[in-house]
């Protein structure tokens, strides 16, 4: 017997196993730097679009076809879309909106600002600690125009104000304007922080005649109260204006109707909050005074012009 041969076997085991883990190793190693290469490329692009492996191609190319993408889609669903830092609408820049803190995902700090780069406004993340942590409107917006001064406090999603931005046009060419800030305040779904004392975040300053400071029209007040598309109607006479929001926040649906003189003072902001829901919260903007109103289900417009008539702020 050949007292080598034992010895030889383990050696070529043992070079087998070695062969075979030198394999795996190598194996490991370019998996794991395909993986990371692909997770840097993912890094480089913000608008986190998945990086298909294998295909190769540049990082840039990757890019522009990403934006002519949201470009075909701000043109045809006629919405402003976010990528990076600028916001497209109708096929082409229409603002900046630079981030500044985030925290999982969500906005905590942003800048908007025009295609010039001059400020519009600002936008912070704010928490109303006097609302029940489950309470869909504990966690808002405050933005802060810079012009103006003006502040409010918007309920809708991150998503939902890039889209507000384009659709009340708070933008033309790439520049801020001015004339479409009041719009964007009053309509959008911004409203006051309930703290136990409302206070309206937006003020109106339509000039005031000082024999009627409020704007209010005469007409007979006895006569039957209508509202008619987005007008209210008394004793033949418009005697205001209506607008209708609705918007599904975290799970249920707000429903906003929001009352003007004619001169475009803003009345009240009425809210109800859920599908089927008529029970309004009447905020008076005059007074600042706050009122639980219900309502027929077809007839919440003219139910609530009814207790505006009654109570002299319409």
């Amino acid at each position: 017997m050949d007292i080598d041969q034992p010895r030889t076997d383990l050696w070529t085991s043992f070079m087998k196993k070695a062969t075979i883990y030198s394999l795996a190793l190598a194996c490991f190693t370019i998996g794991f730097t395909v993986n990371l290469s692909a997770q840097y490329d993912d890094n480089d692009n913000d608008t986190e679009t998945k990086v298909e492996k294998g295909k190769g191609g540049d990082a840039d190319d990757r890019d522009n076809s990403k934006r002519n993408e949201v470009i075909k889609k701000s043109l045809e669903k006629k919405k402003g879309i976010l990528l990076g830092d600028t916001v497209y609408y109708l096929g082409k820049p229409n603002c900046l909106f630079i981030v500044e803190k985030k925290f999982l995902g969500n906005i905590i700090q942003a800048t908007c600002k025009g295609l010039n780069g001059k400020e519009a406004f600002w936008l912070n993340l704010q928490e109303n600690q006097y609302l029940p942590t489950s309470h869909p409107n504990r966690h808002y917006y405050e933005i802060v125009f810079v012009g103006s001064n003006a502040r409010i406090h918007y309920l809708g999603t991150q998503n939902a104000l890039i889209k507000d931005i384009a659709k009340f046009n708070l933008f033309e060419n790439g520049v801020f304007n001015p004339q479409a800030e009041r719009k964007f305040c009053t309509m959008t779904n911004s409203t006051t922080i309930s703290n136990g004392n409302t206070t309206v975040i937006y003020q109106n300053t339509v000039p005031s005649n000082p024999n009627n400071p409020y704007g209010k029209v005469e007409r007979n007040r006895s006569g039957m109260i209508q509202a008619q598309g987005n007008q209210i109607i008394q004793d033949g006479i418009v005697i205001g204006t209506f607008s209708q929001f609705k918007q599904a926040i975290n799970g249920t649906i707000q429903n906003e109707i929001t009352f003007y003189l004619p001169n475009g003072s803003m009345i009240a902001r009425c809210t109800a909050y859920g599908a089927t829901s008529h029970n309004f919260t009447v905020i008076t903007v005059v007074d600042n005074r706050n009122a639980q109103i219900s309502t027929g289900m077809i007839t919440e417009a003219q139910d609530l012009s009814r207790y505006l008539v009654n109570n002299g702020y319409m």
